[in-house]
């Protein structure tokens, strides 16, 4: 059965949100994952913090007026400073981890309080402890400007009833980003973790967003877990706001209306990729049609420069199904058309479920592939405009190859990447 009539009905659906962040979507499910962007902001987890950071930092008191940097902390603290009011949705237990007592969805409140004082941040590469030789290219954020503020949080069942210090980071007259952090012993509400034995966690992370349209934000920690003589790290996301939140994770992007400037060029790039069924050329050799069908949410998601240099960017989260007129593929995917200073872009993919190649073919909509060398199956499609107008891209059926390696005591069998199967380019 084509999945494009299915699609049909998604697009006033409201379960179209939770498909983009479903496993076989292609979005990220569960609470582990990483929790930093630790160049966004010179937040938390920052190199350019500690002595074994690759970058170190100065701090200059300037005026909150001060635009020098071509913005003045005031252009943000009009739509940062005060109360806040959202909600949160709280993420799952998993096997080594769980926390509450709070579940599913609740209240959250942020107060941010400001004295007034700003600081202004400069990042360069930190010199070897000789001091000889020259400053290698290491990149450093761009300087911005911080305010430390205390941070009033509140959620509605009282996990969290904390008043921390935090800061506030600014490297664009669009956009701030909050971080604090609370050693663990010390959160002022009821909120706790329960690890596994032999784990622990050292701090609750709170990061969070802010725009003229909009807040997001997560709460955050970091898993130390030791055995068999060995150690490691990885972060669990506890909680995101605001609760009905399509955008990737981790990356601090603010849901945004599809009226926010921008938006309407991502739009009208949708508008043209499902207008008409395309050729497209398989690397096999035949050529067929590819024909669109495209549910984008019902808000957009800002990401702004914060400290990276990598600039700011709005993306749409799509559910998009597609069928090629050759029959090898009837599918759907998730995935965003997003827009940078690098211009516009597409880009939707799936892993393909099931404990066989054989449901992993059913369970993505494929057919007529050789997958006899391959296993975990997954598709990905990218799309550009095109010089001279219309469209170009690429669908792959991607799986990564079997190998007969058998390890030993001396040496272990390296898994490889995915690779092409085969492509269509249209």
């Amino acid at each position: 059965m084509s999945v494009v009539p299915i699609l049909r009905a998604l697009v006033t659906s409201r379960w179209l949100g939770a498909l983009l962040l479903a496993g076989c979507l292609g979005g990220q499910t569960g609470t582990e994952g990483i929790v930093d962007n630790p160049r966004e902001g010179g937040g938390v987890g920052s190199p350019t913090n500690g002595e074994d950071a690759a970058c170190e930092e100065t701090e200059q008191d300037v005026a909150a007026d001060d635009a020098s940097l071509g913005f003045a902390f005031e252009d943000v603290a009009a739509f940062v400073i005060g109360e806040h009011d959202t909600d949160l949705a709280w993420a799952d237990a998993t096997q080594s981890v769980s926390f509450g007592p709070e579940t599913g969805t609740s209240s959250l409140t942020l107060g941010i309080d400001w004295s007034g004082k700003v600081k202004r941040i400069h990042s360069v590469p930190r010199q070897d402890s000789g001091g000889a030789g020259p400053e290698i290219a290491i990149g450093c954020p761009p300087d911005r400007l911080a305010a430390d503020v205390t941070l009033r949080l509140n959620s509605g069942g009282g996990a969290l009833a904390e008043s921390v210090p935090a800061r506030v980071f600014v490297a664009s007259a669009e956009r701030a980003v909050l971080s604090a952090s609370i050693p663990i012993e010390q959160v002022g509400g009821t909120f706790r973790v329960t690890l596994t034995p032999g784990s622990l966690t050292r701090a609750l992370v709170i990061r969070a967003a802010f725009t003229e349209l909009g807040l997001a934000g997560e709460l955050s920690g970091s898993i130390e877990s030791q055995g068999d003589g060995s150690a490691s790290q990885r972060g669990v996301t506890y909680a995101r706001f605001p609760a009905e939140n399509p955008c990737e994770r981790g990356t601090l992007q603010v849901p945004v209306p599809l009226t926010a400037p921008g938006a309407s060029e991502l739009t009208g790039f949708l508008a043209e990729l499902r207008d008409e069924e395309r050729s497209l050329t398989w690397r096999s050799g035949p050529t067929t049609t590819i024909d669109f069908e495209v549910a984008p949410v019902e808000v957009a998601c800002q990401a702004g420069d914060d400290g990276t240099g990598m600039g700011s960017a709005l993306s749409l989260p799509l559910a998009l199904a597609l069928r090629t007129g050759d029959g090898r593929i009837d599918t759907m995917l998730a995935g965003s058309v997003t827009s940078n200073a690098s211009g516009i872009s597409l880009r939707a993919g799936r892993s393909c479920d099931g404990a066989t190649v054989s449901e992993q073919l059913e369970s993505c909509g494929l057919g007529d592939f050789d997958t006899s060398a391959h296993e975990d199956l997954s598709l990905a499609l990218t799309a550009t405009p095109a010089m001279g107008g219309g469209l170009r891209g690429s669908l792959d059926v991607l799986g990564i190859p079997v190998t007969n390696c058998q390890p030993t005591s001396m040496s272990a069998c390296g898994r490889p990447g995915p690779v092409s199967i085969d492509a269509g380019l249209f």
